[in-house]
């Protein structure tokens, strides 16, 4: 019974939650980046920050008493570092951080997302 326990326990640790609230969330941008639609784990809420408009993309930024919505997707290291390209992360204007998120259902999550170089 624990091989089984710490077999799950590596295969859950394999993948990482990315909170997404942009681009990365529409399946057209998935499928370029990841060469298909990602799943989506959870609906959720990024609480004081806000997304502003950067030119072409949003970004976040922390703002005390906003919220961002968005959702969270569980990548393989692979797709992760596919994401990082993406984002030009962290050679570009955006960096990957961990924040953490609540879910519909009251659940709280330390996840990566992408903010602003500039910003926090």
């Amino acid at each position: 019974m624990a091989a089984h326990f710490w077999f799950n326990q590596q295969l859950f640790s394999m993948y990482h939650k990315l909170f997404v609230y942009g681009s990365l969330m529409q399946n057209k941008t998935q499928h370029q980046v990841f060469g298909q639609k990602i799943a989506t784990f959870a609906q959720a809420v990024l609480k004081d920050w806000e997304k502003i408009k950067t030119g072409e993309y949003p970004a976040i930024r922390p703002a005390s008493g906003k919220a961002v919505k968005g959702k969270i997707i569980q990548l393989t290291q692979e797709q992760l570092a596919q994401a990082d390209a993406w984002e030009e992360c962290p050679n570009g204007a955006y960096k990957r951080e961990k924040v953490t998120v609540r879910s519909e259902d009251g659940s709280f999550f330390n996840v990566w997302t992408y903010t602003l170089k500039s910003e926090k």
